[in-house]
C-alpha cells in the first residue's frame, strides 16, 4: 500500500468516525431529554459493543475472503442509510433500534481497515503505518466529540444527524475510489493458515476487554455526570471530550515508533498504565480543567495501547486471517464496551457516581497487571 492510499484511508476512517462518535454523543442526550434514566443511556452504548462482538469477526472473515475495499464500501454505505433514518426516529425504542442496526454496519469498517494496513506493512514498520492510519481514527473522534456538541446546541436534533450522515456519505465515496487499488487481499480457502490462538493473543484480548470495560463505562455515564451535577452545556462537554481524542492524534505517531523501536510490550504497558490514571482523576474533579485532564490521560493511554496492540496482532496473525484476528480484536473490545456500561449503570444507580468511578479503576488494574505476562517480542 502505497503512502498516499494509506492517507485516503486514514481520511475514510475520519469521516466514518466523526458520524459515528457524534451519534454516540448526540443520541446520549437525547435519550436523557426523552426522560431515559442511566440504564437505558447506557443501553445505546451496549447495543454498540454487542453489534462489535457479534459482527466484527464476520465482517473479518469476509474481507479475507472477498477482498478488504468491497467490506469496506459495503459498511460505509450501510452506515450513511441508517443515519438518515435517524432523522425520523423521535421515540426511545426507535432510537435504540437503529443503534443496534447502525453499530453492526460500522462494526466491519475498523477491523477491515486495520488488517488491510496489517497485512501490507512489514514488521519493522507496521506501528508507524497502523499510527497514521489511526490518526484519521482518532481525529474522526475528535471531531465527532465537538461537532455532535456544537450541531446540537444551534440546529436541533433532526439537521444534525442529517449532517452526520453526509459525513458517512464521504466515507462511502472515498471507500469506493479505493476498491480496486492494489491490496486486494482476497486469498482461497486452502491457502489460509489455520493457527490457533496462542496464550499471548490471549492475554492481549482478555486485557483489552478489561481496559475496554473501564474506559467505555466511564464514558458511557461521564458525559450525563458533567451535565447533571456541574450544569456544562453540550458545547463545553463536547471540547472536554474531543480533548481524548486530540491527545491521541498528537502522540500516534510518537506512539507507533516508539512500538517498532522499543518493543510492542512496553508500549502496552504504558497505554494500561495511563489508563488507571483517568477513573481516579474523574473521581476527584470538581472544574473543567480537572475533568480536561482525565480525558487527556485516556487520549495518552489509547496512542500507546492501540499502537501496540495492532501491531502485535500483525506479528502473530497466520497468512490470510488478518480479517479475522483484527475482528476478534474487536470482539474483545465488544465484550468490554458491553461489560463496562452494564456495571456502570449499576453501580451509578444503586451506590452513586464515586463507586461507579472506582470500580472502573479495579478493572484497568486488573489489565495492567495481565499485561506484564505478555512475551517481549511476539512471534508467528
Amino acid at each position: 500500500m502505497t503512502l498516499s492510499k494509506l492517507i485516503l484511508l486514514s481520511i475514510s476512517v475520519f469521516f466514518l468516525l466523526t458520524s459515528t462518535v457524534g451519534l454516540a454523543l448526540v443520541l446520549q442526550l437525547q435519550l436523557g431529554v426523552l426522560g431515559a434514566p442511566p440504564y437505558i443511556i447506557t443501553i445505546s452504548e451496549l447495543l454498540y459493543w454487542l453489534a462489535l462482538l457479534a459482527a466484527a469477526p464476520l465482517w473479518g472473515k469476509l474481507s479475507d475472503h472477498i477482498g478488504k475495499p468491497k467490506v469496506l464500501l459495503l459498511t460505509s454505505l450501510c452506515s450513511s442509510l441508517l443515519l438518515f433514518l435517524f432523522t425520523f426516529a423521535s421515540t426511545i425504542p426507535s432510537l435504540l433500534l437503529l443503534r443496534g442496526l447502525h453499530s453492526l454496519a460500522v462494526a466491519g469498517f475498523h477491523p477491515t481497515a486495520s488488517a488491510w494496513v496489517s497485512e501490507l506493512s512489514t514488521e519493522d514498520i507496521r506501528a508507524r503505518r497502523i499510527a497514521v492510519y489511526n490518526q484519521g481514527f482518532s481525529f474522526g473522534i475528535a471531531v465527532g466529540s465537538f461537532l455532535g456538541g456544537w450541531l446540537l446546541d444551534r440546529f436541533g436534533y433532526r439537521h444534525t444527524y442529517s449532517v452526520l450522515a453526509i459525513f458517512s456519505l464521504i466515507c462511502t465515496v472515498l471507500s469506493y475510489t479505493m476498491r480496486s487499488t492494489e491490496g486486494y487481499t482476497s486469498i482461497p480457502s486452502h491457502h489460509i493458515q489455520r493457527t490457533p490462538f496462542t496464550s499471548s493473543l490471549l492475554i492481549l484480548y482478555l486485557s483489552t476487554l478489561l481496559r475496554k470495560s473501564a474506559i467505555i463505562g466511564v464514558l458511557s455515564l461521564v458525559y450525563v455526570y458533567m451535565r447533571k451535577y456541574f450544569g456544562y452545556s453540550p458545547t463545553l462537554i463536547g471540547r472536554l471530550a474531543a480533548l481524548n481524542p486530540l491527545t491521541q492524534i498528537a502522540l500516534m505517531l510518537t506512539a507507533g515508533i516508539f512500538a517498532d523501536k522499543v518493543g510492542r510490550k512496553m508500549a502496552l504497558i504504558l497505554g494500561f498504565a495511563t489508563s488507571c490514571l483517568a477513573p481516579i482523576t474523574f473521581i476527584y474533579a470538581t472544574s473543567w480543567y480537572e475533568f480536561a485532564l482525565g480525558f487527556i490521560f485516556i487520549g495518552i493511554s489509547f496512542a500507546f495501547y492501540i499502537s501496540g496492540a495492532l501491531a502485535f496482532i500483525g506479528d502473530v496473525t497466520p497468512t490470510g486471517k488478518a480479517g479475522e484476528y483484527m475482528g476478534y480484536f474487536q470482539s474483545a473490545q465488544g465484550i468490554g464496551g458491553m461489560i463496562g456500561p452494564f456495571v456502570a449503570g449499576i453501580l451509578a444507580h444503586n451506590y452513586g457516581y464515586a463507586t461507579f468511578f472506582w470500580g472502573m479503576e479495579a478493572f484497568t488494574l486488573i489489565a495492567l497487571m495481565l499485561s506484564l505476562l505478555l512475551p517481549g517480542r511476539p512471534t508467528k
